[in-house]
């Protein structure tokens, strides 16, 4: 009853173009006795282009008679039904396999690549899945393992170009065995592309890369959409005073997989020295061709955004540093899911140990600072579910899928999958940009929002809209703005100086 309630939930807002919020629970999980809720439904999502697909793993499913074997789901979004239905699923194949510990798909959404870092050795694969006209899901190719040994885990980490052709896999245990000496933990990452000659995937010409003993290479992995650049993370690399201060390396695949030059914890303008930089990244080509480059680290868990500039020396140069002082903001309880949208005007953040139920932050490039603005917060629906462990954005930035592993094990029912259209929340946006004038805040903001003049400009007007475009305050001469009569949500702000008619814009997010 209650899959029913949400689908028709789902197409009412759909249908409206108000926004819509999906669904999908654990079909293993019964919320009675609470049997099938350790798969870990979630741990891991991934999506297509426009969010008409979704991916989930659960890595800890029992499948086919094997403990742990893991699987894989794929829902495609039936407008008839006004929901996500159930078109595949893919169980592992070997006792503790794992399958589904990492996922991503192409932009079309008949491709899919999964890590299953154990495969009972431990030695781990990379399988990649494609869907036939018939709607079947096979086995694309022979699974990828890299020359590794056991214990080197391949497929902890796994990415795929929108167009499905290039893969990246990395295995961060590796072991470097040089005969005389066996570096452990250096970590490896490899890039492939298809062959069709050969039906089988292809290592691209320098596309194996090794990290350094004990740094773990491998661990963040991601490839910009056009598969020409792979960025790989190694949190445990040790720097100065014996700190595992971390970084990421950058690597061309269309020039032979050159070297992109390095984003270094140890370098970052900061007053404390980051552990374990570069656990999570994400990389992504701007519409004027910028590369960008997301990081998080395990002391901070802020989300620290690179911009490249081949002219500068450094050749990596920090745009922002977000979520410093959020909710949650402890070495514990940050972010740990990153996500740019294929563009990287957007970003998605998941909190999935935020105490609570979790949460994603979304966040928005504004052109005209140069600084990322809040555009929404998501909460979880139960207390401990590990909302936000993970987190995917589509490639056109209006889908933000996260998942809800269940992950602490507290709740009967909280393995799930959370997806989050905000294109009507996009479409409501002005068509002008207007130079800022003046500032508010906070945002998000509970009872009051305060406004400040900039430039000795004052504000003779403000005006706040919601989703509908409907004005919902007016406030003249403003200086202090009482809102704890508006309800939780996304508005605009419109503020009029007497020197413009055209107004300023910004979005307030409500939250009380």
């Amino acid at each position: 009853m209650k899959t029913h309630f949400l689908i028709l939930l789902a197409f009412f807002f759909y249908s409206t173009r108000s926004g819509f919020t999906q669904v999908i629970y654990d079909p293993l999980a019964d919320p009675v006795d609470g049997s099938g809720t350790y798969n870990e439904f979630g741990y891991t999502v991934a999506t297509n282009a426009n969010g008409t697909v979704i991916a989930v793993g659960s890595h800890r499913e029992d499948g086919n008679g094997f403990s742990d074997s893991g699987a894989i789901r794929i829902y495609q979004w039936d407008q008839v039904a006004g929901g996500y239905v159930l078109e595949s699923h893919i169980p592992g194949d070997v006792q503790y396999d794992l399958l589904g510990y990492a996922l991503s798909m192409n932009d079309a959404g008949d491709r899919i690549i999964a890590g299953a870092p154990s495969n009972g050795s431990m030695e781990g694969r990379a399988v990649v899945f494609s869907r036939d006209e018939m709607g079947s899901w096979n086995q694309m190719g022979q699974p990828i393992t890299l020359p590794v040994n056991t214990g080197s885990r391949t497929g902890y980490s796994v990415d795929m170009s929108a167009d499905g052709d290039v893969i990246a896999v990395s295995a961060p245990l590796y072991n470097q065995d040089l005969g005389w000496w066996v570096f452990e933990d250096v970590g490896m990452a490899g890039a492939f592309s298809w062959d069709a000659a050969s039906l089988d995937w292809a290592l691209m010409p320098n596309g194996q890369k090794t990290g350094y003993m004990q740094s773990e290479f491998g661990t963040g992995l991601a490839l910009t959409k056009n598969g020409r650049y792979m960025a790989v993370g190694f949190p445990d690399a040790i720097g100065g005073n014996d700190i595992e201060e971390g970084g990421v390396h950058i690597y061309d695949l269309d020039n032979g997989a050159s070297y992109q030059g390095a984003v270094l914890g140890s370098e970052l303008p900061i007053a404390k020295v980051p552990y374990g930089f570069g656990t999570a990244v994400d990389i992504a080509l701007t519409a004027d061709g910028t590369l960008k480059l997301v990081t998080l680290a395990n002391t901070y868990h802020d989300a620290f955004v690179h911009r490249y500039d081949p002219n500068s020396i450094p050749s990596w140069n920090l745009e922002a540093r977000i979520g410093y002082g959020i909710p949650c903001y402890a070495a514990d309880k940050g972010f740990q899911a990153i996500s740019f949208s294929g563009d990287a005007s957007r970003l998605a953040l998941g909190n999935g140990l935020c105490e609570g139920s979790g949460r994603t932050h979304v966040y928005d490039f504004n052109d005209l600072t140069n600084d990322w603005d809040i555009l929404e917060v998501q909460t979880g629906l139960n207390t401990y579910d590990g909302f936000g462990y993970a987190v995917t954005c589509s490639t056109d930035g209006d889908h933000i899928v996260t998942g809800s592993p269940n992950y602490f094990g507290y709740v009967d029912d909280g393995d799930y999958v959370y997806i989050r259209n905000l294109s009507p929340l996009v479409d409501i946006k002005p068509p002008f940009k207007t130079k800022s004038i003046s500032s508010f805040y906070p945002n998000p903001a509970a009872d009051f929002v305060n406004i400040s003049k900039r430039d000795g400009k004052s504000i003779r007007k403000v005006l706040i809209t919601n989703s509908l475009g409907e004005v919902v305050l007016s406030a003249t001469d403003p200086e202090r703005i009482s809102i704890n009569h508006l309800e939780n949500g996304l508005y605009q702000m419109q503020l009029y100086t007497a020197e413009s008619a055209e107004p300023e814009v910004s979005n307030l997010l409500i939250r009380h």
